[in-house]
């Protein structure tokens, strides 16, 4: 404290604004520290430890290297290649100390096998027809069957 301001205050004032500096700033700090309360959680501490970790983490070479991986081939849902992604995956999450466990479900998957829009007009003749299949030179997988037409079924079920 300044002089001026020592000899203003009584020395029992002193006292009080010392003891209250002294206590007030450790409870700012741990209040820092402190986890957060978290709906859901109890004690939200182990948590936010595993949240930390993971946040300390991003590397972008490293997600570079991740998403070749992941976008090597061709992954349809339900392929022998979408089931080696979910393998990838499921390994780097227990390589990080995650519990993982590949649940699988049984859901229609509905795969055309031909993708083909056709409109006509009042007489009968055909006005277009489609999608024609994009061609990028250099695509390793430009005529790679497992590289599926996107397609939106939303016909009703046949009775």
């Amino acid at each position: 404290m300044n002089i001026l301001l020592q000899r203003t205050l009584p020395m029992t004032l002193r006292h009080h604004l010392a003891f209250l500096f002294l206590w007030l700033v450790p409870a700012a700090f741990a209040a820092q520290s402190a986890a957060p309360a978290v709906f859901g959680y109890s004690d939200f501490t182990a948590q936010a430890k595993i949240e930390a970790k993971f946040l300390s983490v991003p590397d972008a070479q490293l997600a570079g290297q991740h998403l070749k991986i992941l976008t090597a081939e061709p992954h349809l849902a339900s392929t022998p290649e979408d089931r080696r992604t979910t393998g990838y995956v499921a390994e780097k999450f227990r390589q990080a100390g995650l519990d993982t466990e590949i649940v699988p479900y049984r859901v229609l998957l509905n795969q055309p096998k031909v993708v083909r829009v056709e409109a006509f007009d009042d007489a009968g003749r055909q006005l277009m027809t489609g999608p024609t299949r994009e061609h990028v030179p250099g695509d390793p997988y430009q005529d790679d069957p497992r590289v599926v037409m996107p397609s939106t079924d939303r016909r009703a079920p046949a009775t």
